[in-house]
């Protein structure tokens, strides 16, 4: 079976910039392993002059050049006619899109069998989108998302959550299949000696996942737990945001209580895990949770937004802990309660590795993700009698 994935794919896997980015070389990492299929990978990138192939850990990985300026005004047409040409050029037995925005086929439909993986919600990201220029781009990615879902087949949804927000919106069928996590966070539990009293956040900073939320129960935490230290691993995503954060570092005197790491490589992010006591979010929007998926199989206990994707993946009180985001008071008081009790932190973190090796490795999303795929290709027939 010849597979083709269109999507970010970074030029260094051990430098992943972007959810969708890690979705892919994990599951990619699950799908090599799989003898009978022939995977190839492609990537459109901004600053590239011309195409180039490259061998990435064993995988053929075509990157596109993509137009710097107006992508997301004119829907990235040029970009998606130049993935379509290279996917007919492929002539792969089946597609598998990551995100609506990177679907190929708006004017025409597609000549393989394709399935689409919905990684965000535009509909309801977007009101946390407030930096210069956002009002243009808005409308334009609204009406994309909504042509999409309108026009595809089959779609992934990665949680539950995800699947009954998009089932209004499309006559697609919906497969549930969860992001993987790479083998390498199950790697950490034990791996180093934990820094006391540290908690790690690891995503963009943006207004989305409400840092701010964090700093505020940092302040509530400061007074009982002079050595707290909020470590906070991730690129500058809207820097409106990030001066609004560090204005309120300063105001409140966290300097010795926050760190901003700015992006990390994979292998630092891992060596973050493995030095944290516990992993927090206090996100208000998520799909599904990278954060906490990988917090999981690294065996940390976890305080997270009870939202969205995060309430499809922690079991509360039993894998991590669920608080309202607007809580300041109950995200202190769980973070509290899980600082002073290690035994209770070492069971909690316990249970959610044992979760996240049932649900969440590269093999068994690879799996899942596989015998779709063979479902898909079977009807093969009947897809091309209905184009």
């Amino acid at each position: 079976m010849r597979l083709v994935v269109v999507g970010p794919y970074p030029t260094d896997p051990n430098r992943i910039t972007t959810g969708v980015e890690a979705v892919i070389v994990y599951l990619l990492e699950g799908l090599r392993e799989i003898t009978e299929l022939n995977v190839e990978v492609i990537s459109c990138q901004k600053g590239m002059g011309r195409q180039e192939t490259r061998l990435l850990e064993g995988l053929a990985v075509y990157y596109l050049p993509s137009p710097r300026r107006f992508g997301n005004l004119t829907l990235d047409i040029v970009e998606k006619a130049r993935v379509a040409r290279k996917i007919e050029e492929l002539r792969p037995d089946i597609v598998h899109v990551h995100n609506h925005a990177n679907y190929p086929y708006l004017f025409a439909a597609p000549r393989h069998p394709t399935v689409t993986t919905v990684h965000g919600l535009v509909f309801r990201e977007v009101s946390y989108d407030n930096e210069r220029l956002d009002v243009l781009r808005r409308p334009a990615r609204r009406f994309l998302e909504r042509l999409v879902l309108r026009k595809a087949h089959d779609l992934i949804a990665v949680t539950r959550y995800v699947s009954e927000m998009v089932r209004p919106l499309t006559s697609a069928r919906i497969h549930v299949v969860e992001n993987p996590v790479s083998e390498r966070y199950f790697d950490v539990a034990g791996s180093e000696r934990e820094r006391p009293d540290t908690l790690l956040f690891a995503g963009s900073i943006m207004e989305r996942k409400n840092i701010l939320g964090l700093l505020r129960a940092t302040c509530v935490l400061r007074d009982r737990i002079p050595s707290l230290q909020l470590r906070i691993a991730g690129g500058v995503a809207q820097l409106n945001y990030f001066h609004l954060l560090s204005a309120f570092v300063a105001a409140n005197e966290l300097h010795k209580n926050v760190v901003f790491l700015g992006h990390l490589s994979e292998t630092e992010l891992l060596h973050e895990y493995s030095q944290s006591t516990l992993v927090v979010s206090c996100s208000r929007e998520e799909t599904s949770g990278m954060v906490v998926q990988q917090a999981m199989a690294a065996g940390k206990a976890s305080v997270v937004s009870r939202i969205g994707g995060f309430s499809c993946i922690v079991k509360d009180g039993e894998t991590g802990f669920l608080v309202d985001p607007e809580n300041i008071e109950g995200f202190a008081e769980r973070i509290h309660l899980l600082l002073l009790d290690g035994e209770l932190r070492r069971s909690v973190g316990e249970k959610a590795r044992a979760e996240a090796f049932r649900r969440f490795t590269p093999a068994v999303i690879a799996k899942k993700t596989h015998d779709l795929y063979k479902r898909l290709v079977s009807e093969a027939p009947r897809f091309a009698e209905q184009r």
